[in-house]
């Protein structure tokens, strides 16, 4: 992929962050991304992750007999698929900056939730929110740095487990 991005040691690095009350479904959970036609996610989820759609996912793991201790009102889940790799193999994209990206990934980024019975499920909790962070890699640094970070939120907003805030 030709970038200026690239020419002058910037890249923006991306990641969707999958925030959820792992005690919602009382067992372990499964959120899977995919980018791409949704058209191409198999119904059944033992398929999921064999499919070229396929990006990444967080579990959540609930033991058994394990739930909130009183007074606990949620106990929040947090984890982070990098989107950045599934982004550039796209032959779509001329760059990764904001500008590109983020329609991109409003109209292809997609999510499924799934339980360890491989049954698909609805997590009313969920929310999956974009990130991009701009990383430099100054002269004679080996490593690039963070920079800036945007949330932005217009990418998951109004679908089921996206974003609240417009």
């Amino acid at each position: 992929m030709a970038s200026s991005t690239q020419t002058t040691g910037n890249l923006w690095d991306w990641s969707a962050r999958i925030h959820f009350d792992k005690y919602e479904m009382q067992c372990n959970v499964s959120v899977c991304l995919f980018l791409g036609d949704p058209a191409l996610i198999p119904s059944d989820p033992e398929n999921w992750h064999l499919q070229p759609t396929y990006i990444g996912s967080h579990q959540s793991f609930v033991g058994r007999g394990e739930h909130r201790t009183h007074g606990e009102k949620e106990s929040m889940e947090e984890g982070f698929v990098h989107l950045t790799k599934a982004i550039a193999k796209s032959a779509e994209l001329k760059d990764l900056e904001p500008e590109s990206v983020a329609p991109y990934l409003k109209d292809r980024l997609h999510w499924k939730v799934h339980n360890a019975d491989l049954e698909v499920v609805q997590l009313k909790s969920l929310e999956i929110i974009v990130f991009a962070t701009l990383l430099v890699l100054r002269p004679g640094e080996m490593f690039p740095v963070p920079v800036e970070r945007r949330q932005i939120n217009a990418i998951t907003y109004g679908k089921p487990g996206g974003s609240r805030e417009a």
